[in-house]
């Protein structure tokens, strides 16, 4: 049986991934620099390992027209939020786009634009405005990395790689880019080429994201051994951290290392003992462990019905949990 942790099962990786970022580039007037987060989720490796990436999302190659101004900050009809920030925001937008109106390839102007949609988390514009901005400047690699990270947010992973390729190509020490590359190729199911990326991105830059998802690409190239090593890098900082744990206990599960997989996941379940992925994995190992045991190891057994009694108590609407429990204590043919 698969066992299956996280939410959002169709988005692949870019749920839980941080997409490296720099805004301070755009304007004075920038979103704050930081991790650009899309569709979370407990982690994509917290799951048996054996699950296929999903499909690549469909990439467009045309670039979308850019969207008409909005209206002069001068003009009466407008009526601004109260919401103080962002009227500013609002009103910087809107000079900005006013601007443009008088010249189209205004830099500064464009830039501007970019800061306040990036505020305002209207992404599917500002990949507009980076479209224009790369036209005019096609060999600026800030642009073209700022442009894929925005494609990524968007699940636009094939234009996204061919940016990024262009940036490490021509600056083989842009640690960011070569993150962000990896989250593009892992998105799309590329596991070689998302581990050769994650491969790089450490070696520049060791993260602990960038630990935990080469882990997860190595479940899904059965590299147990090494993916376990990934995430006791992450649980060495962070002892706590659910996901990591969870994928801990799948590698070394799969490593033959049962026992020390259902540790673990007691030791997780001690601090959050309602914590159903794991109530549910641990089920499921102590359930294969007494099976497998030749005389039928009754503590294995009856922590398997307590970890599935658990989970159903937490959350009474799994049905396949259900199904589970009720398969394993039906009297044997």
């Amino acid at each position: 049986m698969k066992l299956l942790v996280g939410v959002g099962v169709a988005c692949v990786l870019m749920l839980g991934v941080a997409v490296w970022q720099v805004w301070g580039s755009w304007s004075s007037h920038a979103a704050t620099p930081g991790n650009v987060a899309a569709d979370p989720r407990i982690g994509r490796g917290t799951r048996d390992g054996l699950q296929r990436p999903a499909a690549a999302p469909v990439a467009t190659n045309a670039v979308p027209a850019a969207p008409e101004a909005g209206p002069a900050s001068s003009d009466a009809s407008v009526h601004w939020p109260e919401d103080p920030q962002q009227a500013d925001v609002l009103r910087r937008l809107d000079a900005a786009r006013a601007a443009l109106r008088d010249d189209p390839d205004h830099e500064r102007a464009l830039h501007d634009e970019l800061a306040a949609l990036a505020e305002l988390n209207r992404w599917p514009e500002a990949a507009q405005t980076l479209a224009r901005l790369q036209r005019l400047r096609p060999d600026d690699l800030d642009v073209a990395f700022d442009y894929a990270a925005v494609l990524l947010r968007l699940h636009r992973s094939v234009e996204a790689v061919a940016l990024l390729n262009e940036v490490v190509a021509r600056q083989p020490e842009h640690a960011r880019a070569w993150f962000n590359l990896a989250v593009a190729h892992q998105s799309l199911g590329h596991l070689e080429e998302a581990r050769r990326a994650w491969n790089q991105a450490i070696t520049l830059k060791p993260t602990l994201p960038a630990y935990a998802q080469r882990g997860t690409v190595l479940l899904d190239l059965h590299e147990w051994a090494a993916a376990a090593a990934d995430f006791e890098t992450v649980l060495k900082q962070q002892p706590d951290a659910a996901d990591a744990t969870l994928n801990l206990s799948l590698a070394l599960w799969r490593s033959g290392r049962g026992e020390e997989a259902r540790e673990r996941l007691r030791t997780l379940l001690e601090r959050h003992p309602d914590h159903i992925p794991a109530l549910n994995r641990l089920a499921e190992m102590a359930w294969g462990a007494y099976q497998a045991s030749p005389a039928g190891d009754a503590v294995l057994r009856d922590e398997a019905f307590d970890c599935w009694r658990r989970s159903l108590r937490a959350d009474a609407t799994q049905s396949e949990i259900q199904a589970r429990l009720a398969e394993a204590q039906a009297p044997a043919p």
